[in-house]
């Protein structure tokens, strides 16, 4: 429980710092705070997340109302037609009054119930306990939900290193490719090491294929996970090309 706490903690001050600034979104592009912001704000399962915090919350409220007294107020107005009396006699020479014209009754009632084995009491307390478990399950699914956020932000970061890398190689593999065409025409070279500049060529391309296919993906997943329809680029952040990216 005090583990739970203690990350739910770290989560409420990362979303206070993440609200503090700013949404930063140039024509599509966004930094690592701006893609936690985005997930906190759209995620399905932390507005379902909350609503179970909310209806634990309701519960417990619930349960706590059945410990105060029931207070009741009620009365009454009867009215009838005339006053009714009784015959005169010596005593009453107008008669006894045995029917007003109006009648009226209130009143206040306080009942309270309580069960000999104390349900009530331990309904209360098993109420207040989940209250507390689906807030720490809500703070442990958004610390889990910011992390793979971030996991997935330097994963598309390192595939688009990897491309650019793969990109590079492809252009130097190309013109080693001609270069060596070029010098297989004035004889300088066989025509194997012609072979051999194409083999490494396709293969690099290859790579190059595969390496755009990652990015694909990486990028689809990361935004799929922060509920965007689609993340055109992202903005690397301070210190994000000195951190041990993730591996794909």
């Amino acid at each position: 429980m005090s583990r739970f706490k203690t990350r739910g903690g770290g989560v409420l001050i990362l979303i206070m710092v993440l609200a503090a600034f700013p949404a930063v979104s140039r024509a599509g592009t966004y930094g690592l705070a701006d893609l936690c912001r985005i997930a906190l704000q759209q995620s399905e399962k932390i507005r379902i997340s909350e609503e179970n915090v909310a209806i634990a919350s309701l519960t417990k409220d619930k349960a706590l109302s059945v410990l105060f007294p029931r207070i009741t107020a009620y009365g009454s107005v009867t009215l009838f037609t005339e006053n009714k009396y009784t015959a005169p006699s010596l005593l009453l020479p107008d008669g006894q009054l045995i029917q007003p014209d109006s009648a009226a009754q209130w009143g206040v009632r306080l009942d309270q119930a309580f069960s000999l084995s104390g349900r009530e009491l331990t309904a209360l307390r098993i109420a207040r306990t989940n209250v507390d478990l689906t807030r720490d399950a809500d703070e442990a699914f958004k610390n889990t939900l910011l992390e793979e956020v971030a996991r997935g932000y330097y994963q598309v970061l390192k595939a688009r290193k990897i491309l650019e890398i793969a990109e590079a190689n492809v252009d130097r593999l190309n013109l080693y490719r001609q270069a060596a065409e070029k010098r297989l025409r004035v004889g300088e070279v066989t025509r194997t090491v012609l072979l051999r500049a194409e083999g490494e060529l396709s293969g690099a391309r290859s790579d190059l294929l595969q390496a755009r296919n990652t990015v694909e993906l990486a990028q689809a997943y990361l935004a799929r996970l922060v509920g965007l329809p689609a993340i055109d680029a992202l903005r690397e952040e301070p210190g994000a090309a000195e951190t041990d990216l993730l591996p794909l």
